[in-house]
């Protein structure tokens, strides 16, 4: 059977589509924010457009009675100025807010592979046998709905202001333009909030789509995990070798203990205390059964004094790690065998000393 991808994508999986350029963005929405943005700089800008087109047909009429020569150039400098002054800024907006709303949508992706020139893609058979797939149907169907509703908008609009568009030829011509305009407008601002709305599910499906296709398999997760943190036998048997060097190098510290306590048999925990340099006890080794066996043997060859205290052994090996002092609970009884440790230790001295 199968194996189903329902799984999250992992952040490797994440970061390889990005890097072939694959992030859920939506043409729409940058298309929808930039005639709104424009829109918007229209309305707000109405008087001065208006003036400034008035004033270029006041110049333009008062140069048609003149007897310059040069009318023509003139009129198409004037006429150039006029639509650059008018359309630069709604241009600018425009391609600025298109931007900003691509680079909202997925940040700055610089993928070499997604544009790199493929073989297949210049197959004009492959782009024909797409234009009658699923995925062509449903680009073309994204295209036709909100068109479809724009034109019903449209026809709507004019419907509804049939009657005062043809009272207003027979009333004169001088009101024909003013309402003409007013419906081009309203049908713009109208036109732009539908396709802005589209654009805002375009989004959610195709950001939903996105993530569907990222979803994994188990499979795939778990040769993902092979491939980033190595095969599990490979990772134990590196563990087992770190295991044997901390061990090694525990017992090697088994030589510089002071005291070994012991259970006698099953736990041994080895201290080390200096009383110039140390401010408390530290454990230097512990280990039960066979780890305590070698502890054993280790402190008999170098001649170490045990000492046996199975409560303390138990105590010390469960509550303090490998290099930690000892803690303050344990003051008292761990004082009490290095003192004897001492005595004992000054005691063979002197005994040794009477002897010479």
């Amino acid at each position: 059977m199968a194996d189903n991808k329902t799984e999250k994508p992992t952040h490797r999986r994440r970061q390889k589509v990005r890097k072939e350029g694959k992030i859920p963005r939506s043409r729409e929405v940058s298309s929808a924010l930039s005639l709104l943005s424009v829109l918007c700089l229209l309305y707000w800008s109405k008087p001065g457009w208006v003036e400034q087109w008035r004033d270029l047909m006041d110049r333009m009429l008062h140069l048609g009675f003149s007897r310059d020569l040069d009318v023509s150039s003139t009129v198409m400098t004037w006429v150039g100025i006029a639509v650059l002054k008018w359309s630069a800024p709604a241009c600018l907006l425009g391609l600025t807010v298109a931007t900003v709303t691509q680079v909202a949508q997925g940040g700055l992706v610089f993928a070499p592979e997604a544009i790199m020139p493929k073989l297949s893609k210049l197959n004009p058979g492959t782009h024909i046998g797409q234009l009658f797939s699923l995925t062509g149907f449903s680009r073309l169907g994204k295209t036709l709905l909100p068109l479809t509703a724009i034109i019903w908008l449209t026809i709507v609009v004019i419907t509804s202001s049939w009657p005062s568009i043809v009272h207003s030829t027979v009333a004169g011509m001088s009101s024909l333009p003013t309402l003409l305009i007013g419906k081009v407008w309203e049908i713009s601002w109208k036109s732009a909030f539908v396709f802005a709305l589209w654009s805002s599910v375009d989004y959610a499906l195709t950001r939903w789509k996105f993530e569907s296709d990222l979803k994994m398999s188990k499979q795939e997760v778990r040769e993902e995990n092979k491939e980033t943190e190595g095969n599990p036998q490979a990772k134990g048997a590196q563990r087992r070798m770190q295991r044997q060097m901390r061990k090694r190098r525990m017992l090697k510290d088994v030589e510089k203990a002071t005291v070994i306590i012991t259970n006698p048999t099953h736990f041994a925990v080895a201290l080390r205390y200096d009383l110039e340099t140390m401010g408390a006890p530290t454990v230097v080794a512990k280990g039960r059964d066979l780890v305590a066996q070698q502890i054993r043997q280790i402190a008999q060859w170098n001649e170490i004094p045990m000492v046996e205290n199975p409560p303390l052994a138990r105590a010390l090996y469960r509550s303090v790690d490998v290099g930690s002092v000892i803690p303050g609970k344990l003051y008292a009884a761990v004082a009490e065998i290095l003192a004897f440790v001492y005595r004992a230790q000054a005691q063979a001295g002197k005994r040794y000393g009477g002897q010479a």
